[in-house]
This record gives structure tokens, C-alpha cells and sequence, in this order.
């Protein structure tokens, strides 16, 4: 199947324009292959008129005019590979296996194949592999594989992306969240966006070999601002910034931490045993401890803190029956996605299911219930941005709508 553009696809009437958004075009990418785009793969056009700074044609032709890409054409950062003695050592033993491997399937020697593909080729095809492949994932946001795009991987990484991936089984689709006037303008993000500033950067050098300058990266003091954390008068609201101002009386109450209280170093651990914890996902045994490591975040992070955010949602999927009391927690993560995350973002989809599941499963318990339009609220949203996201037809989707229906005959 070649590669095909989808063109200012509106999205489904899904009553988003009484909540404020406006009907405009949405830019929709799919790549599910890798062959040269052809006419024929496109729509007849929009059914509406664009709102993009460039025509329906002009981003069409613009598609149509990109070169062809190979394998070949894939950064490989061989040189950066080659300085690192782990990365240098499995392609070693790769390329011994696949010398093995070769003298057997083929009347060739080995003498032949150690002369026709060289430890260099090995590790230039790893770092293709490993700089240009989507981790492919579920509508939970799990790893199920990986995936090299050839035509997606022309994408640049932004923290603060206007774009997401979304996958259908192995078929990838790049869709905008905002208006974009070229494709060129087309912004992913590599890695998770949850993650505060410097862990980002780390990531992202250690793997893509490269310093990010998005608009979140560039202004340190602001992503302090937005991983902040609470202020310790307990009714006081206030987000403190995680940096050298978190040792300041709060800007509100004026509450200052005592001098032998280093919160930024408390903070510091707890976002990487985080993020460690994160990074092992549906692999990570769901344990008591976890959910003492989230009361430990709760009681130092602001409510707004992306890292809690995503520590809260990983504690209650799948959370067994004990924990349910707890789903009042969720409430912040709701807020989250809502204030933060695009309507058209797997994260928000994912945040909003989950909270549709927990809060159902909770309704037993007397401290948790929501009220009815709370409720009605939540699971529009979750079907409002699952039906953009995914499609009506998804699984978590028909969940959803199913709940609702369920809930608006009650």
C-alpha cells in the first residue's frame, strides 16, 4: 500500500464545537508503507473548505514532490555508535551470528560473507534501526513491537509537538493536534513528553545523538514552572518551580522550606525512580511499593506535575479492587489531560479510558463516586477524544460509548 496523504480530514461530528473548538482542518498523514506516493493515493479533496495556510493542491503536490526514500537514506550515527562499548559489543556478537546464520541458508563459505558484510554494515544497520523505528503501541499505550517507517521517518522531534502518532495495529497515521501550513512544519515527539526537561535531553542524546531546542527545552525556567512542586503550607494551591527557586517562600503565602530540607534532591530521586519504573511498563509487576512511591509523589509534586500524572495513571490501570478507594486521585490526571493534552493525542485517550474504567469499578465505594455530571462530562470527553483519536470503531472506543449510553438511560 504507497504512501498517502489524507489532506484536512475534518474531524467527526462529535459535539466539540458546544465545548469551544472550532471545526477546522485537521492535516492527516499516513504512512503505512514504503513505496513513492502516487496520484491515485489521494482523495478527490476535503469536504469543506481548509483553514491552513496552504491550499488542499499546494500540500498535495508538496507530498507528491518528496523523493523517494530507501533504507539507505536513514541516519545511522555509525560514529557515535562506534564510541559505545555496549552497543559495539551486541554488534559483534550480531554480526558473528550473522555470518553463521548466512553459511547455512546459502552455498556461499563463510570466507565469503565475513568479506561481504563487515562489523561497520552491522552497526550502521543497528543505528538505522535504533534512530529511525516508532515503538509501535496499543490503545494502552503499551509496547507491542517495533516499526521502521521510511516516509514518517523524515519527522522532526519537537517536546512540544503538533503532531502525534497513533497506531492501527502495524499501520502508523501522523495526526495533527493544531493547524499546520506545511508538511515540513510537522513536529513528533521521540519520546515521552511526560518527563521533565533534563531527563528529556539525556534521552534523547544518548539515543538520536542530538540537543533538543524545542520551545519547552529552551526555556528551562518554564519547564521548572510546569514540573513544579507543592507548596507546604497544605491549603495553600501554589506550584513552586523545581529549580534553584524551590528553596524561596512560596510567591503566594510567603511559606518557606526549612534550611535543612533539600527538596530538589528528594524531588531529583523520585523522578527517575520514576521514570525507571515507566520505562518497564505493562513488564512492571504491579506492587505495594508502587503505590507507596505514588503517595511519597503526591505528597511533594503539585497536582499539575506531568511525572505525577503519569505515575497516577500507571498505579491504577489494572488496579485490583483494595486500591479503588484511592480513585479520587485520578481526579488530578483527568484535569491534566483536559488543560494540557490535545483532543486528537493517545495520552489524553489513555488517561481518560482509564479513568473511565477505575471510576466505574468505584462506584462501590461511598468516597469516591462522581456526580452525575461529572460523570455524563467524563465519559463524553473519553468518547469525544478516543472516536478523533482512534476512530468510532476502536475497542476502547465502543466501551465507552456503550457506558454512556448505559448511563444517559439511567
Amino acid at each position: 500500500m504507497p504512501f498517502r496523504a489524507l489532506l484536512l480530514q475534518r474531524m467527526p461530528e462529535s459535539g466539540l464545537e458546544k465545548r469551544g473548538f472550532s471545526q477546522t482542518g485537521v492535516f492527516h498523514l499516513e504512512a503505512p508503507a514504503f513505496r513513492h506516493p502516487s496520484p491515485e493515493s489521494f482523495p478527490s479533496g476535503p469536504p469543506h473548505p481548509p483553514q491552513t495556510a496552504h491550499s488542499p493542491k499546494s500540500l498535495r503536490n508538496f507530498c507528491l514532490s518528496l523523493p523517494s526514500r530507501t533504507y539507505d537514506d536513514l541516519e545511522s550515527h555509525s560514529k557515535e555508535l562506534s564510541q559505545q562499548p555496549a552497543t559495539m559489543e551486541y554488534a559483534a556478537l550480531l554480526h558473528r551470528m550473522l555470518i553463521h546464520y548466512l553459511s547455512f541458508t546459502d552455498l556461499h563459505t563463510p570466507t565469503y560473507w565475513e568479506a561481504s558484510i563487515s562489523l561497520t554494515d552491522v552497526v550502521a544497520m543497528l543505528g538505522r534501526i535504533r534512530c529511525n523505528a516508532y515503538m509501535i503501541t496499543d490503545e494502552d499505550m503499551d509496547v507491542v513491537g517495533q516499526g521502521v517507517y521510511l516516509q514518517s521517518s523524515r519527522f522532526d522531534h519537537s517536546c512540544q509537538p503538533n503532531a502525534s502518532q497513533i497506531f492501527f495495529g502495524k499501520k502508523l497515521s501522523i495526526r495533527a493536534n493544531q493547524k499546520i501550513s506545511s508538511v515540513t512544519d510537522v513536529r513528533i515527539a521521540y519520546i515521552p513528553r511526560m518527563f521533565p526537561a533534563r531527563q528529556r535531553q539525556a534521552v534523547l542524546k544518548e539515543t538520536f545523538f542530538f540537543d533538543c531546542d524545542c520551545p519547552r527545552c529552551s526555556r528551562p525556567e518554564k519547564d521548572a514552572e510546569e514540573f513544579g512542586l507543592r507548596c507546604l503550607n497544605v491549603n495553600c494551591k501554589q506550584s513552586i518551580p523545581s529549580d534553584e527557586r524551590a528553596d524561596d517562600p512560596c510567591p503566594t503565602c510567603g511559606t518557606a522550606p526549612p534550611d535543612h530540607v533539600n527538596r530538589l534532591q528528594q524531588y531529583d530521586r523520585l523522578v527517575e525512580t520514576v521514570i525507571t519504573l515507566l520505562e518497564k511498563g505493562a513488564d512492571a509487576d504491579p506492587d505495594v511499593e508502587n503505590w507507596k512511591l505514588l503517595q511519597r509523589c503526591s505528597s511533594l509534586m503539585h497536582d499539575g506535575n506531568p511525572i505525577l500524572t503519569a505515575l497516577t495513571v500507571f498505579c491504577f490501570r489494572g488496579a485490583p479492587d483494595e486500591y479503588l478507594s484511592r480513585a479520587e486521585m485520578l481526579r488530578t490526571a483527568i484535569s491534566f489531560a483536559r488543560k494540557f493534552l490535545p483532543v486528537v493525542d493517545p495520552l489524553r485517550s489513555f488517561i481518560l479510558f482509564t479513568a473511565v474504567v477505575v471510576f466505574t469499578r468505584a462506584t462501590c465505594q461511598p468516597d469516591c463516586k462522581m456526580t452525575r455530571s461529572e460523570t455524563e462530562r467524563l465519559l463524553k470527553d473519553a468518547y469525544e477524544t478516543l472516536a478523533v483519536t482512534y476512530g468510532t470503531n476502536s475497542a476502547h472506543c465502543k466501551d465507552v460509548k456503550l457506558a454512556l449510553t448505559k448511563f444517559l438511560c439511567l
